[in-house]
């Protein structure tokens, strides 16, 4: 049996080597495959080992949105619950750095547009008219006026 140094074995030295790669590549996998509690929880890992790398991949999701091939789950049905999840995500973990309003607000939108959608397809597949009534209600408030 190994020995601990450190609150390490020494007899598994491999297993630690690239520990934070290991860690970043399975904490993205669990996100393309709409797995979002265990990505949580190796994400939560990743900001102990690399705060940095933990930081980037949250980022990337928030500004770029996921990539098309990521699937979406039940507890995720869209990208953009992903995105409003990787928001609350990243508030928790990095309280002190600010979210420009102009993000928090996007991703608002996102998700009440996802929500609405869902909600049409969940209800006899009336996207279309979820849309319509949606723009109607965009353009009055642009022109000011009612259509």
């Amino acid at each position: 049996m190994g020995s601990r140094n450190d609150g390490r074995w020494t007899q598994t030295p491999f297993l630690e080597e690239h520990d934070v790669e290991k860690l970043l590549c399975t904490t993205c996998n669990y996100f393309a495959l709409g797995q979002t509690e265990l990505a949580r929880a190796l994400l939560r890992l990743l900001a102990k080992k690399n705060l940095k790398k933990a930081k980037r991949v949250l980022q990337t999701i928030l500004w770029h949105g996921s990539p098309r091939h990521w699937l979406c789950s039940a507890n995720t049905p869209s990208s953009a619950h992903l995105a409003w999840f990787c928001l609350i995500e990243f508030r928790q973990i990095f309280p002190r750095v600010q979210i420009p309003r102009w993000l928090s607000l996007r991703l608002e939108f996102d998700i009440l547009i996802a929500n609405s959608l869902l909600d049409g397809a969940a209800n006899l597949g009336h996207n279309h008219l979820v849309l319509q009534d949606f723009g109607s209600v965009i353009i009055s408030k642009v022109l000011g006026r009612a259509l």
